[in-house]
């Protein structure tokens, strides 16, 4: 990548002459076809610059091997570097690099595991692929963290007795993802091609595909929103898509709930535990809601109902916090506030399914269809809000998250693609 390299950067090297992978893996920042090649583990570094093995030297180069062309021939080939002096190993004083001649192909190295989406689900993929030594590649997607992140409690996931933040618990699954050797990416893939073995990952703004022996596929779903002003300010300060999740914070509070289907229903019918009152916003007449949702919700004493009235804007208080929604006949007319402590949407998921095209099988909603985790393609998994559009929980995310690595490991140790 043009990353200039110079000797101090060869300190991983042991007396005998044997360099880490990890210098490797850090020198060329692990996207260096001819370095994971040839030094995959463990290998003597004056076997790698050619010591016997008949490498050709050329020019001196300062820069990275991984920024010459990839095709064979004198005039640009891929190798790795070694110092002019101090030895193969880079003992003594450092020199000028000379690209040493081991050409490989300019494709990179396929994946034993690639992660699309960095919630619980595909956090907790990592984990589990990575402890099974699959060294996963996470795609973190638009939403590092996913809707986690955007929550600024979490109170029941299992084993924090007094909550913890969103990000505090999304981070502290990527670092043990991490400490197991998964690799993080900050990137979209844009498309996948499943009629190709290795699968072919085309990624957002990038030329370079990404090829990969076996997918799991955790993009998770993102909520549906009106795009109302103060929207980003407010979310997870009082503005939820989440009732089972953010519910409990608004205990003898009055909060709003905007939409008028089963969710819509469910949501108006748990916040009655905590909230002194309920109100639900639909602009319709009459509810999309099965029946018996709308029987449960209508006959609620603590819900009340605001008929073919269309969210505006939200009311804040001098202190910035939400105080209020501020609602309009859909006919026209003036408007009117809801006194509201909080406001949860109740509109709708969208699945992030677009990379996958047509190639897999997506319900009524747009989910994917999975049994249990399994796709119709083998190789590839599911998990994840991307499937899940009953419980939605982080818990169940997880869940899947891990049955979704254990398949892939068994998957590919099956093919024969593992090593261990």
């Amino acid at each position: 990548h043009g990353t200039p390299l110079d000797g101090t950067q060869l300190d991983g090297a042991s007396a005998d002459g044997v360099l880490p992978a990890a210098f490797l893996r850090t020198v060329c920042h692990g996207r260096c076809a001819s370095l994971r090649t040839v030094c995959r583990g463990r290998r003597a570094w004056g076997a790698v610059a050619g010591r016997g093995g008949g490498a050709k030297r050329a020019a001196p180069s300062t820069t990275c091997p991984s920024s010459l062309p990839g095709r064979a021939g004198p005039e640009g080939w891929r190798g790795v570097a070694k110092p002019r002096s101090g030895g193969p190993c880079g003992r003594g004083a450092p020199g000028p690099w000379y690209n040493v001649g081991l050409v490989v192909s300019a494709v990179a190295d396929t994946e034993k595991c690639v992660i699309l989406g960095s919630g619980c689900a595909g956090l907790t993929a990592a984990v589990y692929a990575a402890r099974g030594m699959l060294e996963p590649l996470v795609f973190e997607g638009a939403e590092p963290g996913g809707q986690l992140s955007l929550t600024s409690v979490v109170e029941n996931f299992p084993g924090f007795p007094e909550g913890v933040g969103g990000v505090e618990l999304t981070e502290s699954i990527k670092r043990q993802a991490q400490r197991f050797g998964a690799r993080f990416r900050y990137g979209v893939v844009s498309r996948i091609d499943f009629s190709q073995r290795p699968f072919r990952l085309e990624i957002e703004d990038e030329t370079e595909p990404v090829m990969a022996h076996s997918i799991i596929i955790a993009s998770g779903a993102r909520a549906r929103t009106l795009d109302l002003p103060d929207e980003g300010e407010l979310w997870g300060r009082g503005l939820s898509s989440c009732a089972t999740c953010d519910g409990a914070f608004f205990k003898d509070r009055k909060v709003a709930v905007i939409g008028g289907g089963d969710s819509a229903m469910e949501d108006a019918i748990y916040l009655t535990k905590f909230a002194s009152e309920v109100h639900v916003v639909h602009r319709r007449d009459k509810l999309r809601a099965s029946q018996i949702m709308q029987e449960r919700a209508l006959h609620h004493p603590q819900i009340h109902f605001h008929w073919s009235r269309a969210a505006v804007r939200f009311d804040r208080s001098e202190a910035g916090k939400l105080a209020g929604l501020v609602v309009q006949a859909t006919g026209g007319g003036a408007e009117e506030t809801i006194a509201c402590d909080g406001v949860f949407y109740a509109i709708g998921h969208i699945p992030n399914t677009d990379m996958v095209g047509d190639a897999l099988p997506r319900d009524a909603q747009g989910y994917l269809v999975a049994d249990g985790v399994l796709s119709k393609v083998p190789g590839v998994y599911i998990a994840g809000d991307v499937s899940d559009h009953r419980y939605q929980q982080a818990v169940t995310a997880a869940g899947t998250g891990c049955a979704a690595a254990m398949e892939a490991e068994d998957w590919l140790q099956a093919e024969g693609l593992l090593e261990h």
